[in-house]
């Protein structure tokens, strides 16, 4: 009898697990289909001048609970290499503009990690080749209202890659 019970417990647990993977893929993909035309255009534009690491749509209003996908490309001009982008919290501004202190933002933003969601795995790019990667902020319900200023950096090879991208995030 017991083997039968942790048989069908078994059989559910790979069920759950099954869903969970095509949730995590269904999201990927919508995310990937959100980035908007434009941005592509521009990203595509910016990257053609030469431009190595752009964001080029890198401010938006977003209200609690809501979503929006900020667009990342990267152009390596250098020899093949693995790419990794790196997402931290720069600063934060309350509804009356005061900057809050580390403390106070350690609370509110834990981690990036609760706030983005985007391949943080290394991404091999050719040389002269471009990829564009898409970030997406979900704000959360408990934040407050304020500007969440987020630094964005590409790591080759572990060193920086060309400047640090800004996103800023005015929470409504």
């Amino acid at each position: 009898m017991s083997f039968i019970i942790t048989i069908i417990m078994s059989i559910a647990l790979l069920i759950a697990g099954l869903a969970l993977i095509k949730q995590f893929y269904t999201v990927s993909q919508e995310t990937q289909k959100d980035l908007d035309e434009r941005t592509q255009q521009r990203l595509e534009q910016l990257l053609g001048e030469g431009q190595q690491v752009v964001i080029p749509f890198g401010q938006q209003t977003v209200d609690r609970g809501a979503s929006y996908v900020f667009g990342l490309g990267i152009l390596n001009i250098e020899d093949d290499a693995d790419f990794v982008v790196e997402v931290t919290v720069s600063s934060v501004f309350d509804e009356t503009n005061r900057e809050l202190t580390a403390q106070e933002i350690e609370q509110l933003v834990p981690l990036p990690d609760d706030w983005f969601l985007f391949d943080g795995t290394a991404q091999h790019i050719p040389k002269n080749e471009q990829r564009v990667v898409s970030l997406l902020v979900d704000v959360p319900l408990t934040a407050p209202s304020g500007l969440y200023s987020f630094n964005v950096k590409v790591l080759k090879g572990g060193q920086q890659y060309d400047k640090i991208q800004k996103i800023r995030v005015t929470v409504t």
